[in-house]
């Protein structure tokens, strides 16, 4: 990892140009933004091997800011982009935007609507 003085960590290979940038906006359904959202990025498929991607959780988890915002720095792979949340009462929020495709030197715009998700059973 290769820290900057204004900003937070870099990953190396976004450092060493290997990688791509998605940012975006978190939204409820009226259109607000939504902080606090956690947001990973789940692989679908890898161009290097051409074969689909192994489900799991991300190793990058991004939150979003007071505005909505969020920003990941991600290797070239085609991705689905989940957002996970709650409302101020604690109503569980959850979205995606799938086909994201990262490609190295690139930034891709993503905005996400949540909405809201039925609890699971414990």
């Amino acid at each position: 990892m290769t820290t900057y003085p204004e900003g937070p960590l870099i990953p190396e290979y976004l450092h060493r140009g290997l990688g791509g940038l998605v940012k975006g906006i978190v939204r409820s359904p009226s259109g607000q933004p939504v902080p606090g959202c956690s947001v990973g990025p789940y692989p679908t498929a890898f161009p290097d091997h051409g074969g689909s991607a192994t489900a799991g959780a991300p190793a990058i988890v991004g939150k979003t800011g007071a505005d909505g915002s969020y920003r990941l720095g991600l290797p070239p792979s085609t991705y689905t982009i989940k957002a996970y949340g709650c409302t101020a009462s604690d109503v569980p929020l959850s979205g995606e935007a799938t086909g994201v495709v990262v490609t190295v030197g690139h930034t891709v715009i993503v905005d996400i609507t949540v909405t809201e998700r039925a609890p699971q059973p414990s």
